[in-house]
């Protein structure tokens, strides 16, 4: 079963395959049909499936939830979904979905990356330290999920009211951006003006400060500091896509080990395909025997004490306990 709709993407209208893109992630209570898929929401916990995607008709891809937390999330368009799906801002998703499907674009955004203008590129950002100065330290909302105040501590989340603030770093320890994340509900943003995300690495300031060579790499900040509570130290890139920059910055960090740590579905294998893809011959590469992940979607789903038990599997080699 396939979708295949018309979507209009700055102001170029393009196919995209709605079923594959939404079938890349795991969906709760999940029934699909022609037209529609009825799941639990994806933007809060939700025992009930009380979210859809209209998968044809006359608007392919808008969706609705009728319990949303706030009116933001209360309805919207395929691209505004896929962004917090791909953990990723509402640009970069229109971004990945003109360079998948429009050949066109494709070709002419390749030659536009491959040689950019020097006078073009944008510098880095440092956020203005009157944004999370005085903020205290956001314990509870974190401990909640297992993580333990010690990587709180160095993480530096904070409490942002309604939200946690959780500090992207460059490696001199500035912070470049800040991604909030509601206490309530699934829902999340970045600080606005601030560095892109796609061009930073989440705790490799830690890993230059320590001349950690070991990491684990996942997509999201918490699954990250889920490992750190374990004791195993990781890394994370802010989602499902992984850029030659952030590839380049870790190249250059001093890891020698990379343990590949995406989500436990199609979005995660991906991500973990291009991780390989892109660092295998500068660093060594092991993956995660998702087998012992016992069905759980993420590292924090999963918690410290059973990530102990997650195997890892050395190339040409049986899985061993990480």
């Amino acid at each position: 079963m396939r979708s295949i709709a018309l979507v209009r993407i700055r102001g170029r209208e393009i196919d995209v395959d709605i079923t594959e893109e939404l079938g890349e992630f795991v969906w709760t209570n999940a029934k699909w049909s022609n037209e529609k898929l009825i799941a639990s929401s994806p933007f809060r916990y939700d025992k009930s499936p009380s979210f859809f995607v209209n998968l044809q008709g006359e608007y392919p891809g808008s969706w609705g939830d009728s319990g949303a937390y706030e009116p933001e999330h209360e309805s919207g368009n395929l691209i505004k979904l896929l962004s917090f799906l791909r953990d990723e801002t509402y640009e970069e998703t229109e971004e990945y979905l003109l360079l998948r499907y429009d050949y066109e674009y494709t070709s002419k955004a390749s030659i536009e990356i491959e040689f950019p203008s020097l006078d073009k590129r944008k510098p880095y950002a440092i956020v203005p330290e009157e944004v999370y100065e005085g903020k205290s330290i956001d314990y509870e909302y974190l401990q909640k999920r297992r993580i333990h105040p010690k990587v709180i501590e160095l993480q530096g989340v904070f409490d942002a009211g309604n939200a946690i603030g959780i500090p992207w770093r460059n490696s001199r320890g500035d912070i470049l951006n800040i991604k909030y994340r509601m206490k309530r509900g699934k829902s999340f943003w970045y600080e606005k003006g601030a560095t892109p995300i796609r061009r930073l690495v989440y705790g490799l300031d830690t890993v230059l400060k320590r001349g950690i060579a070991r990491v684990v790499i996942c997509e999201a900040e918490i699954d990250a500091m889920t490992w750190q509570s374990m004791g195993t130290y990781a890394i994370a890139v802010g989602g499902v896509s992984f850029t030659e920059h952030q590839a380049e910055k870790i190249i250059s960090s001093g890891i020698r080990e990379i343990i590949l740590g995406g989500d436990n579905d199609k979005a995660g294998q991906r991500f973990n395909e291009k991780v390989r893809d892109q660092l295998e011959n500068y660093v060594e590469i092991k993956e995660i025997d998702y087998d012992t992940y016992n069905g759980k979607k993420d590292a924090n789903e999963l918690g410290p004490s059973g990530l102990r038990n997650v195997k890892i599997k050395p190339s040409g080699l049986r899985a061993t306990l990480i």
